[in-house]
């Protein structure tokens, strides 16, 4: 049977907070449904899905974790957001103009009320580089960690400050 005919023939469920008006079921949920089927596990669910694990639709992006990159006269501040992870599981290297952040993911997300049970979990791992404007000292650096913020104070090395010129 093709996809289209699977479609064309979609179970019709009853939803009696819309007065019994029929309603084709949620085509995420068909398709959740064909690939555990396929798969034989629920490995896939949720990163089919739009909006689906929170910490999945980050990791999609190609520019996690959101890196600012501040340049002081004396310093560089570098700060990235990382909700979800860890100090445990960061880890950041400085190289020669570039700053890396590497960490994983792990969440566990878990709702019991009444008759109604609900768990997932999933992890994930990302590394991001980033080039820096200029060079630094990177036996100084300076790292903190916290709420999910990851702020890096890099100072310059001389050559590489600001210096005002004069016109003559």
């Amino acid at each position: 049977m093709t996809l289209a005919e699977k479609i064309r023939h979609l179970p019709i469920t009853r939803d009696k907070a819309k007065e019994g008006r029929s309603m084709v079921r949620d085509p995420w949920d068909e398709m959740d449904r064909m690939f555990d089927r396929l798969l034989g596990r629920s490995m896939v669910r949720g990163w089919t899905r739009p909006g689906g694990w929170p910490f999945a639709a980050p990791l999609a992006e190609a520019e996690y974790p959101r890196v600012d990159v501040v340049d002081h006269d004396d310093e560089l501040v570098v700060r990235a957001e990382m909700p979800g992870v860890v100090k445990e599981d960061l880890e950041i290297t400085l190289g020669d103009d570039t700053i890396t952040f590497h960490g994983a993911i792990k969440e566990e997300h878990e709702e019991k009320e009444g008759d109604f049970y609900y768990r997932e979990t999933g992890h994930g791992e990302f590394a991001r580089t980033v080039s820096l404007p200029a060079k630094v000292d990177g036996a100084k650096a300076e790292a903190t960690f916290e709420n999910g913020v990851v702020r890096v104070k890099l100072p310059k090395i001389a050559t590489a400050r600001k210096q005002k010129i004069e016109i003559s």
